[in-house]
């Protein structure tokens, strides 16, 4: 119980910074804290937990994108070294941008109904 209070602060704490480094640096700082092969955080070896997690904080945190909650769990869960962080752009009626994680090519997180529809323009493994 102790690790999953501590792994909600952990990830409270990650996605507020996330926000805040977002709305003042960009997001190229983003992505190089996202690059970054230090892990900046303990996380958990779980995957299912560290998403729980995520999914849980994220309601609370205001303008928590999809970018940040990627980023949140690409940066928590350092140990999965064949993880991507994936952007992609859609253009129908107008622009259109989202960012997800997969693993070996399969999206687990952050997929959308029309995920099919947004071309990957970055991946960061």
């Amino acid at each position: 119980m102790l690790r999953k209070i501590f792994l909600l602060l952990e990830v409270l704490l990650l996605i507020i910074f996330l926000r805040l480094v977002l709305s003042f640096k960009g997001i190229d700082s983003i992505l190089k804290l996202v690059k970054s092969p230090y892990p900046l955080f303990v996380g958990n070896h779980s995957l299912s937990r560290n998403i729980k997690a995520i999914q849980i904080v994220s309601r609370i945190v205001p303008k928590c994108t999809c970018l940040i909650k990627a980023a949140a769990l690409k940066i928590i869960s350092a140990a999965y070294q064949d993880m991507s962080l994936v952007i992609g752009i859609q253009k129908n009626q107008h622009f259109q941008s989202h960012a997800w994680i997969e693993i070996d090519n399969q999206v687990i997180f952050g997929e959308t109904a029309n995920q099919r529809l947004y071309k990957s323009i970055l991946a960061i493994r």
